[in-house]
């Protein structure tokens, strides 16, 4: 297991706020993550956790500094876990609204396709490292896990939480992407990181087809959406609703009027989310 080196460590709301690096065997190079732990971790006390994914135009130091989640973790007493969503550091291409540019993000999957395949495993890395690690290292309570994300991570929560719901008991989003094999980007992506095997991977990491063949427990699943989202395209939420329905999952759906897809709708309604894994995880600390 690797070794973790500590670069960020700051009181707030009577809990710790710190990321490590660490080399990582899945990514090739080093990684960081954030992990915030309210008054009852710090004393050695076991909480629950909730993985956050973070979506393509953030990462973790954003949602660790800007987000505000930690009033609400500590009040809560729970674990948030934040990796770095990209693979490899950003290239200088031009920020544009394409596959090309996207491509880069990773989406929370494990690539089949060259040059992708070497170092784009963040699927792996979340769940046979990240995940090992951070429960070796710190006061979890491995049967009480929830997994929640933003936008391209609100895409990779809902894959892992659905495909692993014997790990994962509580599920929340905002502004997933829900269908990325029913939009041009989405298609052109998974081309990108599976070649021929493109429309097979769609069984393993597009979300409305895994809602649509869950066979697993009941889960209720949060989702918060801007009303002026202006990557609706990406989204596609209606698609994610009509799959999820009379199978066993339940969306809480919320359209927030006049919000975008940016960080503020983060930082407006993430209590409600941190609240809804506490109920979510039976968790009364």
């Amino acid at each position: 297991m690797s070794e973790l080196k500590e670069v960020w460590n700051f009181k707030s709301h009577e809990g710790y706020q710190k990321a490590y690096q660490h080399h990582s065997r899945f990514l090739k190079n080093t990684h960081e993550f954030s992990i915030y732990l309210p008054p009852k971790a710090v004393k050695g006390e076991r909480c629950p956790v909730v993985y956050w994914l973070t979506g393509a135009a953030s990462d973790d130091r954003e949602f660790m500094l800007k987000s505000g989640f930690q009033k609400y973790a500590s009040e809560n007493e729970i674990i948030v876990v934040a990796p770095e969503p990209r693979p490899l550091p950003l290239n200088d291409m031009a920020k544009e609204i394409s596959s090309k540019y996207f491509v880069q993000f990773g989406f929370y999957l494990d690539a089949t396709e060259p040059p992708y395949d070497e170092q784009f495993k963040m699927y792996s890395y979340v769940m046979d490292e990240l995940m090992p690690l951070v429960e070796f290292k710190f006061p979890v309570l491995q049967d009480k896990r929830g997994i929640a994300g933003h936008s391209m991570g609100g895409m990779g929560a809902l894959n892992l939480g659905l495909r692993h719901h014997d790990l994962f008991q509580s599920i929340s989003v905002f502004s997933a992407v829900c269908n990325p094999s029913k939009c041009t980007i989405g298609q052109e992506l998974m081309k990108y990181y599976f070649g021929e095997g493109a429309e097979e991977a769609t069984k393993l990491y597009d979300p409305c087809v895994l809602a649509a063949n869950y066979t697993g427990p009941h889960r209720h699943i949060l989702f918060d959406h801007g009303g002026k989202d202006e990557l609706d395209f990406l989204v596609l939420a209606p698609n994610f609703l009509k799959s999820a329905m009379y199978k066993n999952l339940s969306v809480t759906y919320r359209l927030r009027s006049d919000y975008t897809h940016g960080i503020e709708i983060i930082s407006s309604y993430i209590e409600d989310h941190i609240i809804h894994h506490r109920k979510e995880l039976n968790w009364n600390p």
